[in-house]
């Protein structure tokens, strides 16, 4: 188990953990800022190629407050079995959000789209991206076709910026996150404009 202890999570910190596995459980808290520290934790966790699950926690816990019930080997039979993989977790947060509107649902796939093309892993990649057509209810085709266009429009954007450099594999991937996250930071102001709670409560203080 390891705690940022209150800071940011940073790619330095996750590339530090993934010398040690290739799989990541996340836990945050389900407040606004835990929400969005959640989403963009997935983010700079898939550029990193590692496998990300992450933890739902019952109502009014924070894993401070959820481990100090349990004993270790309870809180790691409860993480087995209600770990879930991100795309299942953005999916129904970001569904909460968009119920029934088809320009919202369209929003919410492109989202996660953009997820799926920052994973560097091409096989990987191609697994989320059946789970995602299934999840969606869409044409596995049409987010194929979508993530090559995200990728696409990322080196165009660096080709404008660097017309005579090759652009490095990396600050293709650091440059998708950075648009993501602008995009999730607007998504998440709209969202808790709301009056509703979210559908999910994640509740905890970044615990991998």
């Amino acid at each position: 188990v390891v705690a940022s202890s209150g800071t940011s999570l940073t790619p330095g910190q996750i590339r530090l953990i993934h010398r040690f596995t290739n799989n990541i459980t996340v836990i945050y808290d389900g407040d606004a800022a835990g929400i969005k520290a959640s989403l963009r934790g997935i983010d700079l966790i898939l550029k990193e190629g590692m496998n990300i699950k992450v933890v739902l926690l019952p109502d009014g816990d924070d894993p401070d407050s959820f481990a100090k019930k349990q004993s270790a080997s309870s809180f790691t039979e409860y993480i087995k079995n209600h770990e879930v993989d991100f795309i299942r977790f953005k999916t129904n947060l970001l569904l909460d959000s968009a119920g029934n509107d088809p320009i919202k649902r369209a929003e919410l796939i492109s989202d996660i789209v953009q997820s799926i093309a920052i994973i560097p892993d091409t096989i990987v990649r191609s697994v989320y991206t059946k789970e995602c057509s299934r999840l969606m209810e869409i044409s596995e085709e049409v987010l194929l076709r979508e993530i090559k266009t995200e990728l696409l429009l990322t080196k165009k954007r660096y080709r404008r910026l660097l017309p005579t450099s090759k652009i490095p594999k990396k600050k293709v991937h650091r440059t998708m996150i950075r648009e993501h996250q602008r995009k999730q930071r607007v998504f998440l102001k709209e969202f808790y404009k709301r009056k509703e709670p979210p559908l999910l409560s994640i509740h905890s203080k970044r615990l991998w």
